[in-house]
């Protein structure tokens, strides 16, 4: 369809259209006007707290900003804590570390309500994996039971997800292939209900994210024949489902993900524990790099109502944000809005509101 022709339909809308309607579509399409995400702004320094952050996770309801930060990572070290940040003046405002003998190398994180899970990992493989539960109103913490612990010798949770009832968490297993794992009934903590899937063969679940209906995906950190892929799964019956492959554009170890708009519906963002971010395009199924320079990206995650990108670049010890460039104006599935539209649905208005006033004189 030409534009010509959506001009005119537009325009027989607006003729046909109450001023109250024209200005809810304007605000409406103004709202999902989306430029990619890789104009840098600036970057939260979590030296002052510890080293090493691993996973940064953005609570808009709440306006917070909740940071995991490894430190050490030595044998035996017990020195990792979380670090809670305004989302708005990026200060600093409280740390749960959950007493001096819990956390080791907490990983992703996952917020419901007022509880903070934390994948509480050991790097070294001295202890097993777990997930911690943090109360962030009390600060009360409960480590994750029998069947949630996993046994030492290289066995960890990497990264979680939410759809607000239950809590996944991609891993890696000293075994070949790792776990997707699916914990319910969270209300029976720290004894919930576990269900596991086995990824593809030699898959190292890392990053995990909900996608369209049943979708889940999950970043492969394992490098090799499997450099660059993001796999999908039924998150009910552990289906494989549909292969993203970043590796064309260079990507390796797959890592954080994040959705710039709808789940399964916009363009996707990714690090690769490397030096870039990529983004696939809804719109076209391309591969992109649209930022580097990193020393290890991490995970990463968007604050959708400011139109923010946050990328943990690890080993630099900061967490990096980015917005999108002015003169770049994109829906969130990669479709071009431009300013001719927007300056389109301004000009209807006015003329409008002109003929609304011309004839109320009339009268």
């Amino acid at each position: 369809m030409s534009v010509q022709i959506v001009f005119v339909k537009f325009y027989v809308f607006f003729r046909r259209s109450n001023v109250k309607n024209i200005v809810m579509l304007l605000l409406f399409v103004c709202s999902i006007a989306w430029g990619q995400l890789n104009d840098y702004i600036g970057s939260i320094d979590v030296t002052n707290e510890g080293i090493n952050p691993e996973c940064v996770l953005i609570d808009s309801t709440n306006f917070k900003i909740y940071i995991s930060i490894h430190n050490t990572q030595n044998t035996g070290a017990k020195d990792g804590l979380i670090g809670v940040y305004d989302l708005q003046t990026h200060n600093q405002e409280k740390i749960f570390q959950c007493g001096s003998n819990v956390l080791i190398d907490p990983m992703g994180m996952a917020l419901i309500g007022n509880f903070l899970y934390v994948a509480n990992s050991d790097l070294t493989g001295i202890t097993g994996g777990n997930i911690v539960r943090i109360n962030v109103v009390t600060g009360d913490w409960v480590s994750g039971g029998n069947g949630v612990a996993l046994p030492a010798g290289g066995n960890n949770y990497f990264d979680l997800t939410t759809d607000g009832t239950n809590l996944w968490a991609g891993s890696s297993l000293s075994t070949p292939t790792g776990n997707l794992y699916r914990f319910s009934q969270l209300e029976n903590w720290p004894n919930p209900t576990v269900n596991t899937t086995s990824l593809v063969t030699n898959a190292r679940g890392n990053g995990v994210i909900l996608g369209a209906g049943n979708d889940i995906w999950v970043a492969d950190f394992s490098g090799g024949n499997h450099a660059g892929h993001v796999q999908s799964y039924d998150r009910n019956t552990g289906t494989v489902g549909t292969l993203w492959n970043f590796f064309s554009v260079g990507a390796n170890l797959m890592d954080g993900l994040a959705w710039i708009g709808e789940p399964g519906n916009s363009d996707l963002y990714t690090t690769d524990w490397g030096a870039n971010v990529y983004l696939r395009s809804h719109k076209n199924n391309s591969y992109t790099t649209i930022i580097s320079g990193f020393e290890h990206a991490a995970d990463i995650d968007i604050d959708k109502n400011n139109k923010r990108l946050y990328v943990v670049d690890m080993t630099a010890d900061e967490i990096k944000i980015y917005g999108e460039k002015k003169s770049e104006k994109h829906h969130s599935n990669g479709h071009t809005c431009g300013a001719i539209g927007i300056e389109f649905l301004f000009l209807m208005l006015i003329l409008k509101l002109l003929s609304k006033f011309k004839n109320r004189n009339k009268t």
